[in-house]
C-alpha cells in the first residue's frame, strides 16, 4: 500500500472516531466514503436500504448484493412447514412435489395451495388429492407459506421492494433534526485501524482529491497529510432512520399503494435451523447465506443522513504558491472526504494558503441536498432480533 493511500486509510478511521464520538453513533456506523445523495425518490432510498454491507466499516451501496433478492432465494429453498400426515400421503410422489413447487408457487403468486392444486389434479388421484388438500390447508398460516404469498404477491423478484420509510417523511424529519459539529487534529486523535478497517476489504484507493489515485495525487496527498492535518464538519440537521422492509400494509402516504413483501419469522425460522428439516437439500444452502463467507451475515437497518454541510480541512504541510493552485485546481474535482466535485449536488470548494504556507479547504453544500453519511449495520443474528 502507498504512503498516500496509508495516510487516507488512517485519517479515514479517524474521521469515523471522531463521528461516533461526536453524533453518539455504535460500532455498527458504517462510513459512506465519496459523496452519496439522498435522491429524490423512494425508490432510490429504498435501493439504498435494501443493500447488503460487506464486513469493511466503508459502505457502498452500489457495490454489494440486494437484501430483498437474499431473501427471496432463501425463502423459495424452504420447506413449508406442513404437517407430516401431508408428507405421508405425498409418500414417493413427495420429492416430485418439491421440485415443482417453487415454479407453481411463483405462476400462482405465492398461492401455495392454488400451486399444489394443479400439480395435484395431474399428478395424484382424486383420493390423495382431497386428503393432501386438507393437511396442506391446516398449515397455510405457518412462516414459510405466509412469506410465499407475501413475497411473491409483491412481485416476486422482479419489482423494487418497499421500506417503511418514503423519502417525503425523509424531509419532514430531516428539516426538523438537529444539527452538530465534528472535529479532530490527526496528529491527536486515535485510531484503531485495523479494528475499523478489515485489510483486504478496505478495497478502494483512495487519495486526498478526487476518486482515483495517480503519482501527482500520491504526491500531493503525502505532503498534505504529513505534518498533520486539523478537520472541522458543521451540520445543520443530523437525521437517523430506523425502518425496516415493508412487512404488512401501510395506510401511510407513498406506502399506501406498496404491497407488504417481508415476512421476518420465515427468515428468523431459516437462520435458526441449519437442516433438511427446514431448507430443501439443493442450493442455496444455509453455509452460502449465512455461514462464514455467506452472503447475508449482515443488514442494513438504518442510514444516517446529514443535510447544510461545511467540512474545513487544514493541512500544516508548507506548501509553494504552485503547489497551491494545483491543490486548488484538484480540489475542484472533488475533495476527501465527500469527493464531489465543486457546482455538483450544490458543493463548492475553497483553498486558501497562509503567510506560512500551510493550506486550508473549506468545502460547503447548503441545506436542501441532504446526503447519506453512513449506513447503521447489523450481523444478520441482531437484525432478526
Amino acid at each position: 500500500m502507498s504512503q498516500a493511500n496509508e495516510a487516507i486509510k488512517n485519517l479515514t478511521a479517524q474521521w469515523i472516531t471522531a463521528l461516533k464520538a461526536a453524533l453518539n453513533l455504535d460500532d455498527n456506523f458504517y462510513l459512506v466514503q465519496s459523496n452519496v445523495p439522498l435522491g429524490l425518490t423512494s425508490e432510490g432510498l429504498w435501493r439504498t436500504l435494501d443493500a447488503v454491507p460487506s464486513a469493511t466499516k466503508v459502505f457502498n451501496p452500489d457495490g454489494h448484493n440486494q437484501f430483498s433478492a437474499e431473501y427471496g432465494s432463501i425463502i423459495n429453498n424452504l420447506k413449508p412447514q406442513v404437517p407430516s400426515t401431508f408428507n405421508q400421503i405425498l409418500g414417493d410422489k413427495l420429492s416430485d412435489w418439491d421440485m415443482a413447487r417453487p415454479e407453481l408457487v411463483m405462476k400462482h403468486d405465492g398461492d401455495l395451495l392454488a400451486a399444489f392444486m394443479e400439480w395435484a389434479n395431474i399428478n395424484l388421484d382424486s383420493s390423495k388429492t382431497t386428503q393432501a388438500q386438507t393437511a396442506l390447508q391446516q398449515s397455510m398460516n405457518g412462516d414459510v407459506p405466509t412469506a410465499f404469498r407475501l413475497w411473491f404477491g409483491a412481485g416476486g423478484p422482479s419489482s423494487t421492494k418497499a421500506y417503511t420509510v418514503t423519502r417525503d417523511e425523509v424531509d419532514q424529519k430531516r428539516q426538523s433534526a438537529s444539527g452538530n459539529q465534528v472535529m479532530f487534529t490527526s496528529q491527536q486523535e486515535s485510531s484503531d485501524v485495523e479494528k475499523i478497517f478489515v485489510e483486504a476489504d478496505f478495497g478502494i484507493t483512495y487519495d486526498v482529491f478526487s476518486l482515483s489515485a495517480s503519482g501527482s495525487y500520491d504526491k500531493l496527498t503525502e505532503q498534505f497529510t504529513s505534518a498533520g492535518v486539523e478537520v472541522s464538519a458543521k451540520f445543520d440537521h443530523v437525521l437517523t432512520l430506523n425502518p425496516g422492509p415493508l412487512a404488512m400494509e401501510s395506510s401511510d402516504a407513498g406506502l399506501s399503494d406498496q404491497k407488504p413483501w417481508y415476512h421476518g419469522s420465515a427468515l428468523d425460522l431459516a437462520f435458526k435451523n441449519n437442516n433438511n428439516d427446514v431448507w430443501n437439500n439443493t442450493a442455496p444452502t444455509w453455509e452460502d447465506k449465512f455461514g462464514d463467507g455467506g452472503s447475508l451475515r449482515r443488514a442494513t437497518s438504518g442510514l444516517v443522513i446529514v443535510d447544510g454541510i461545511e467540512i474545513t480541512i487544514t493541512s500544516s504541510a508548507s506548501f509553494s504558491e504552485s503547489e497551491h493552485q494545483e491543490i486548488e485546481a484538484q480540489a475542484e474535482t472533488g475533495y476527501w472526504p465527500f469527493f464531489q466535485a465543486s457546482g455538483m449536488g450544490g458543493w463548492s470548494h475553497d483553498v486558501s494558503r497562509s503567510d506560512s504556507g500551510s493550506i486550508t479547504v473549506t468545502s460547503t453544500n447548503k441545506a436542501g441536498n441532504p446526503a447519506i453519511l453512513g449506513a447503521i449495520v447489523l450481523p444478520i443474528e441482531k437484525f432478526l432480533g
